[in-house]
């Protein structure tokens, strides 16, 4: 199925998500992002979020909306919690306002704006029968636009072990298979649609939740305007499986051992900044460019090894080879690190590195894309 982008980090985005480096996949619009990530539209974005037009949209305050918890115009919901669930249509026009309403009462931990969840949904166009997207049938992690839909560009800049628990756990068989089938979706709510991070903020770890998110709340009303999303008001079925402040995790490298300094000043590669702490990276003049993908473990830390299907929380910060102004970019300085799924994207590189490393990845160029190489540095503040 064709997931929607749901998240789209700005300090990527910027660099036009060289070597697909985020759950949102190569692309800088709403394809195959995920129903819940933010659109690329200048409505639907979250703070940061880079609209259609190139310009930066003020973040939505979620307390200056009306939320409603309930409407006689949503759909019945049938189906149990964990499965693809099904909705009868009431025949009615969808609600003006955003409607959360509750299905099943979770007593966990309360989610914040600001956190990282992780989420099994299904998501509806209004009156259609059939879903634009769903981590019920295939998994969430499955497939490289599947953190796409969820993110589709957002206002913020654009989107095992349970991201609720202590960093080095691994994933609770609970959460493996809470879904069913599918895998959930770790994804971060400050690069979603407006109707994802003010729908589920307030909301408990295990809630079940029936969300209408109006048009201007999602990825816009036409397709113009929608960059691939999907259009017009949407429903979504929303089940919050587990929530991290990623804050929690940050600064995890601050006891990680040197050991890479000789091999990165050998290609040219200068990182500043003390471990645990915001850094920059850039590249010499002088430097060759990679052929191929390259992982220099600059720093080592102890905790548990990233594996093939693990979900890493990191920050990143990038500079492209041509070291033109403006082609850097950062999630410290955007204050959100994100997750991104070794699967469903080109990271395999990491695969066996522990987390509270810090690691460069230097990606080649590709003509065909338009797109010059680049240089990451990249902390691995969790490992879930």
């Amino acid at each position: 199925m064709r997931r929607i982008s749901l998240t789209f980090p700005r300090a990527l985005a910027a660099l036009a998500l060289v070597g697909c480096l985020t759950l949102a996949g190569c692309q800088g619009s709403a394809d195959g992002a995920d129903p819940a990530l933010s659109s690329t539209t200048a409505t639907s974005a979250d703070p940061g979020t880079t609209s259609t037009t190139g310009g930066q949209q003020e973040p939505t305050d979620c307390s200056a909306l009306t939320i409603d918890s309930d409407s006689s115009a949503l759909p019945t919901v049938e189906g149990e919690a964990g499965t693809l669930p099904t909705v009868t249509w009431s025949g009615e026009e969808a609600p003006a306002n955003l409607t959360v309403a509750t299905l099943e009462e979770g007593d966990g931990t309360e989610v914040a704006e600001t956190d990282l969840v992780t989420v099994g949904y299904a998501g509806w166009q209004w009156g259609s029968d059939t879903t634009f997207d769903s981590s019920y049938e295939t998994g969430a992690q499955d497939s490289q636009n599947a953190q796409d839909s969820a993110s589709g560009g957002t206002e913020d800049g654009g989107e095992d072990t349970a991201p609720g628990e202590a960093a080095g756990q691994e994933t609770t068989e609970a959460s493996e298979e809470a879904l069913g089938q599918g895998q959930p979706l770790v994804l971060s709510l400050q690069q979603v649609i407006v109707g994802w991070r003010c729908g589920l903020a307030g909301h408990h770890v295990g809630d079940r939740v029936l969300m209408s998110v109006p048009a201007d709340l999602a990825y816009g009303q036409d397709e113009a305007s929608s960059g691939g999303g999907p259009t017009g008001p949407l429903v979504f079925v929303v089940e919050v499986v587990d929530t991290l402040d990623p804050q929690s995790v940050v600064g995890s490298t601050e006891d990680a051992v040197m050991e890479g300094e000789d091999e990165l000043a050998q290609r040219g590669i200068t990182v500043e900044g003390e471990l645990g702490s915001p850094v920059t990276v850039s590249v010499s003049t002088d430097a060759p460019e990679p052929t191929e993908p390259e992982y220099l473990v600059l720093a080592r830390g102890a905790g548990q090894p990233v594996s093939g299907t693990s979900t890493v929380v990191v920050n990143i910060a990038a500079a492209a080879w041509s070291g033109e102004e403006g082609t850097g970019s950062s999630t410290w300085e955007d204050g959100a690190p994100t997750p991104v799924s070794i699967a469903t994207s080109d990271l395999d590189g990491l695969v066996g590195v522990p987390q509270g490393s810090r690691v460069v990845v230097l990606r080649p160029g590709d003509e065909s894309l338009g797109r010059e190489a680049v240089a990451f540095v990249m902390d691995i503040e969790a490992v879930l």
